[in-house]
């Protein structure tokens, strides 16, 4: 029963990748952010922007970056549980989900191979390089990563770098963590 409930979190996950992006901070479209400072008409700061590092999960000490190819994730991980090819609604061709013990594992087709685009931690044996893992609360999460980009009743979301952490809550409590790949969903 538990193996259902964490495939049709990950199948949900998956319906939610095809619905329309939502409007990024450099779409010309998107309204101004409050700590945008043309919006709020203060000066822009014109000090060297610092490069910041992308989201990356870490396990047994080993990091798993975002983008990398499918057969360095395996050479980093190991072979997983269990494998399954799925069809594709963010990429064209069919994704291959990898499973592990507290965490799946979505690699896509780009060019030649297939790349990792989407990790889902789905049990408190797998946690975050910042040490937040399921069953934590809102108001640790908030502790440990601070503002969050998007706060919503049933997700919060941070974005770096090209990539995005999401926190997806049932109630009050944490009850997976995703991390994505944005810089491939363009």
């Amino acid at each position: 029963m538990k193996r259902l409930y964490c495939l049709l979190i990950i199948l949900c996950i998956f319906l939610c990748a095809c619905a329309e992006p939502a409007l990024h901070r450099d779409d010309p479209t998107a309204p101004p952010r409050a700590e945008d400072p043309a919006a709020t008409g203060a000066p822009e700061d014109t000090a060297a922007p610092q490069e910041e590092e992308p989201f990356c999960f870490y396990t047994v000490g080993k990091a798993v970056p975002l983008g990398i190819g499918e057969e360095e994730v395996i050479a980093i991980l190991g072979e997983a549980q269990q494998v399954f090819d799925i069809p594709s609604c963010a990429f064209e061709g069919i994704d291959h989900m990898l499973y592990y013990s507290g965490f799946n594992i979505a690699c896509s087709p780009l060019g030649e191979g297939y790349f990792l685009w989407f990790i889902a931690l789905t049990d408190d044996s797998a946690e975050t390089a910042e040490g937040a893992y399921v069953g934590l609360s809102r108001a640790q999460i908030l502790e440990i990563y601070g503002e969050p980009a998007e706060n919503e009743e049933m997700q919060i979301t941070y974005r770096r770098a090209g990539t995005r952490l999401e926190f997806v809550f049932e109630g009050d409590t944490v009850v997976e963590i995703t991390y994505y790949y944005d810089v491939a969903l363009g």
